[in-house]
């Protein structure tokens, strides 16, 4: 009969990572039989491990063929051939207890608990953490400090299932040179609860940074799409409130739709919306709507704008209008005054409004009971209120038609008693006509084509001009 009547375990567990801790424990005994004779030879022991201090299976279990000198024997518990249990995952901070068994005997009692040695204890709290191996765990890290560093090491951040109830695939990882991308309909999705909140705030500081820039890259795709039961972006500057830049031959730095509201709000000291374009043939406003494109209303007094453009370059137009529909009776620039004393347009400088076409250079529709077609004034010195000019042999460089026989289709009116209400420099031309107006009224001229003389009706009838 053998017996074990003395021991001494010892760990030795590494407390850095530097390298990996082994798992084996070193552990020590005497072995004598009944006699009290100390034993020498070679024998087949195992070692077994118990979260009891009787009873139970064996959580761990290996043998060893264990060689023994004077009595005293030392061993690797994890180092002979394992039977049951791992090592590795078999201490979880409750005790243990060890008994051993040689050859058929029965195991030896009682069974040894064990403990840890005095500085193996401070193990479950790391002074330091340095490693440029992988650290390995399947539970959660935490800290009350914070993570220093780069992040460079950090890798399969976000590869969980979920996080806080999410699709880890509805995320999208920052790096710091390649591009992070997601297949998920959002790629940040950033919420603010509170009534007077910011969900996201980003300052920039350095001279020509950029706060932010989103760019839609794919076919059809948005830097920014902003929604909102108010306003869906919202900006404000020294300078600019916000940049929009479309670099593409179709680019639209802008694009704002609403069904029933307004696409695009601009308020400013200065401007309430700025656009440019740069590349040649290109837009600075191009609006396309089923009714009004480009809608401007100004509600100051005095002089105000509901739109003002400006064009700079040398054959600039501050307001270009085509309407390019094959049928129908489609407006470039429509415009509408509505109050008593208002214009639908008004144009200054240079020249006021240039409109040049293959049909009509200008259309122009009075459908008022007393309204003007076209209304000039000029109050300059050598000033026109409307002035036309042609340069081809059989243009007309004004051209008046009147739909109805009581309608003018060329009205001239001077406000003083002596004032020239039309004047002709050089030549007018009549066309003749083979005979007199049947409605007529006092001051009327025509030719007649018959007898080739002009006449004018005064004082109720026609009197022959020329002689």
């Amino acid at each position: 009969m053998k017996k074990i009547i003395s021991f001494c375990v010892l760990f030795l567990f590494l407390s850095t990572v530097v390298f990996a801790v082994p798992a084996r424990i070193n552990y020590q005994g005497i072995l004598k039989n009944s006699a009290g004779d100390l034993l020498i030879g070679t024998y087949a022991m195992t070692f077994s491990i118990y979260a009891a201090t009787t009873g139970g299976a064996a959580a761990w279990q290996e043998t060893q063929s264990v060689t023994v000198e004077s009595g005293l024997y030392s061993v690797q518990l994890g180092g002979g051939t394992n039977v049951t249990g791992d090592l590795n995952t078999l201490f979880d901070g409750n005790i243990k207890y060890l008994g051993v068994k040689v050859g058929t005997d029965s195991e030896m009692t009682p069974r040894v608990a064990l403990v840890s040695v005095p500085y193996a204890m401070r193990a479950a709290t790391a002074e330091a953490l340095t490693s440029t191996a992988p650290i390995n765990t399947s539970g959660n890290i935490q800290t009350s400090g914070q993570f220093i560093g780069d992040g460079s090491q950090l890798t399969g951040v976000g590869d969980a299932a979920t996080v806080d109830g999410l699709n880890a695939s509805d995320f999208v990882r920052f790096g710091t040179t390649e591009t992070q991308s997601t297949t998920a309909m959002y790629g940040i999705s950033i919420s603010q609860a509170t009534n007077i909140g910011t969900a996201l705030r980003i300052r920039t500081e350095g001279s020509g940074s950029t706060g932010i820039l989103l760019r839609g890259l794919g076919a059809s795709s948005k830097g920014i799409i902003a929604t909102g039961e108010s306003i869906g972006v919202w900006g404000v500057g020294l300078d600019c409130g916000g940049t929009f830049e479309g670099t593409g031959s179709d680019g639209i730095a802008v694009f704002a739709k609403s069904s029933n509201g307004v696409g695009v709000f601009g308020s400013g000291a200065t401007y309430g919306g700025s656009f440019e374009s740069t590349a040649s043939g290109s837009k600075g406003i191009y609006g396309l709507s089923p009714s009004f494109g480009v809608v401007g209303k100004s509600t100051g007094t005095g002089i105000t704008y509901g739109g003002y453009f400006e064009a700079e370059g040398t054959s600039g137009r501050a307001v270009y209008g085509t309407a390019s529909h094959a049928t129908g009776n489609g407006v470039g620039v429509y415009g509408d005054a509505t109050s008593a004393g208002a214009h639908s347009g008004f144009f200054t400088g240079g020249m006021g409004l240039y409109s040049s076409s293959t049909t009509y250079g200008g259309s122009f529709e009075a459908s008022g009971d007393s309204g003007f077609g076209v209304y000039g004034f000029s109050d300059g010195d050598n000033s026109y209120g409307v002035y036309g000019y042609v340069s081809g042999t059989t243009a007309d460089a004004v051209y008046g038609r009147a739909g109805s026989s009581s309608r003018y289709a060329l009205v001239g009116l001077h406000d003083a008693a002596d004032g020239v209400a039309l004047y002709v420099e050089n030549l007018m031309r009549l066309v003749p006509r083979a005979a007199a107006p049947t409605t007529v009224s006092e001051g009327l001229i025509y030719i007649n084509s018959t007898t080739n003389h002009i006449y004018a009706y005064i004082n109720g009838g026609w009197r022959q001009l020329d002689n």
